[in-house]
């Protein structure tokens, strides 16, 4: 009942803007949110006096407890993952981004919650996705494709994807947007911050999305353009293609395309899920595989994949495919110089070093003292170090994030520390790479291909050769 007091009124509140109610969409969306999360709360609130009881009572683990509590989060999360699904938008954005980091933040059984929204969510109606078709293609489609199948191979957070055959006789998918999905994410930038401060309930320690956000605020909007996306797809193709043969980037299908609609070279390939069943050996090489193109991403060219989610990759025998180019990111030289600075320091065990290239990331300043200068750096070193190490072995880190959280816990982080952008960026990617290599297990030589890549990017920055894109 608590939460559901304070909730309602801050609903009422964002409801009206200027004494004016929204518009009926947006305050529909908003109402289907604000139930959930009240159906959500009752179970949370049930879970958390739970919880203090059994503080009183005993402190064992594996109890009979401990599975009624989590039966308890585990009903809150269903009550979210379902309306996030429904919801399309940046709330099934924020959903999918949380599902990207696997059971590292969320335990397994609510992970796997959400990791139904990279494959599984709610499709919409065909005859409201043939109405953006046909007007995004200016009612032509009937001169473009011999046959489009009605049912959607896969529902996204934007749009759904149908497979479809051009007069030609070849085979292709149409991603189309979702009628007044602008709209909508434009609404839900409004009304995060109420299902953030329930997740953060949800979560088995405090984790910080602020910068998740920032960055979704940022680029979901650029990608509901697919004309833009289109650019992006031949910019992946044209810098990575040749360099990395086993890197398949859909070719886009131009005729047939608009800022609404994306005809693209239809490709098919096993879900991560499905590789599973692969033997390790073959497990290992997909591992090499990515984290070469990884690095390379990272440190030689700036230009990121920013959307790593599980769905946006599928698997053939010897190829590796990726999807959805609607979230690029272009690295800068500055910030590629200060991290890899920041790498060598900590690689180094130089401590002089490795405050001034915190600095100039933000996550460290002038004001800092010495002796968290010292807990700053020992952290660092316990998350990078251990792939600094010589030989062929799986990922040596359980949970790098387990080892953040309890940094956090034993200092107090000043106001002052704010990291730049572009940092939220590459650790995005990182964590995006690292779920999926630990779900492999993948047995890697870790330091070679990193150091060869660092010790090109120095010399390449020396000589004046490293890529830039504007």
């Amino acid at each position: 009942m608590i939460l559901v007091n304070a909730i309602c009124p801050l609903m009422v509140c964002l409801l009206y803007k200027n004494g004016a109610l929204l518009k009926k969409g947006a305050t529909e969306r908003f109402l289907k949110l604000g139930s959930s999360i009240i159906k959500a709360g009752g179970h949370l609130v049930k879970s958390e006096f739970d919880r203090r009881k059994k503080d009183l009572l005993v402190k064992v683990e594996g109890t009979l407890e401990d599975a009624q509590i989590l039966g308890k989060k585990l009903e809150a999360a269903k009550e979210i993952v379902q309306v996030m699904g429904e919801l399309k938008g940046a709330v099934m954005k924020l959903g999918q981004i949380l599902s990207s980091s696997g059971d590292l933040i969320l335990p397994p059984d609510i992970s796997n919650l959400f990791r139904e929204l990279q494959k599984n969510a709610p499709p919409m109606k065909w005859d409201e996705i043939e109405k953006v078709l046909n007007t995004g293609l200016g009612n032509k489609t009937n001169t473009i494709f011999k046959e489009i199948d009605p049912g959607p191979m896969a529902s996204a957070s934007i749009g759904q994807v149908h497979r479809a055959r051009l007069l030609n006789g070849e085979d292709v998918a149409i991603k189309i947007q979702y009628p007044d999905v602008v709209a909508a994410i434009k609404s839900d930038f409004k009304n995060l911050h109420i299902l953030k401060s329930i997740l953060m309930k949800l979560l088995p320690y405090d984790v910080d999305v602020d910068p998740i956000l920032v960055n979704l605020r940022t680029s979901i909007l650029a990608e509901c353009d697919y004309l833009s996306e289109a650019r992006n797809a031949d910019m992946f193709h044209s810098t990575y293609a040749k360099k990395y043969p086993y890197m398949l980037f859909p070719k886009i299908i131009t005729h047939a395309s608009s800022s609404t609609v994306l005809t693209m070279q239809l490709v098919e390939g096993d879900s991560l899920e499905e590789t599973m069943q692969r033997s390790q050996l073959e497990k290992d090489e997909m591992g090499r595989k990515l984290y070469d193109f990884h690095l390379d991403c990272c440190y030689t060219t700036g230009l990121l994949h920013g959307d790593p989610q599980n769905g946006n990759y599928l698997f053939k025998k010897d190829q590796i495919i990726l999807l959805d180019f609607g979230n690029i990111q272009k690295l800068s030289l500055d910030f590629r110089k200060n991290y890899v600075g920041f790498l060598r320091a900590i690689e180094n065990g130089d401590l002089r070093a490795y405050q001034q290239y915190g600095i100039n990331l933000g996550v460290l300043t002038m004001q800092d003292d010495q002796d968290f200068l010292a807990k700053h750096f020992s952290l660092a070193s316990s998350i990078f170090s251990p792939f600094d190490q010589v030989g062929i072995f799986p990922p040596p880190l359980d949970n790098p994030l387990q080892l953040i959280h309890q940094f956090v816990k034993g200092i107090k982080l000043k106001g002052t520390h704010r990291p730049c952008g572009e940092l939220a960026v590459i650790d995005r990617t990182h964590l995006g790479l690292y779920t999926k290599l630990r779900a492999w297990n993948s047995h890697l030589d870790w330091k070679g291909p990193k150091d060869r890549i660092l010790g090109e990017f120095e010399n390449n920055l020396q000589s004046g050769t490293l890529p830039q894109f504007a």
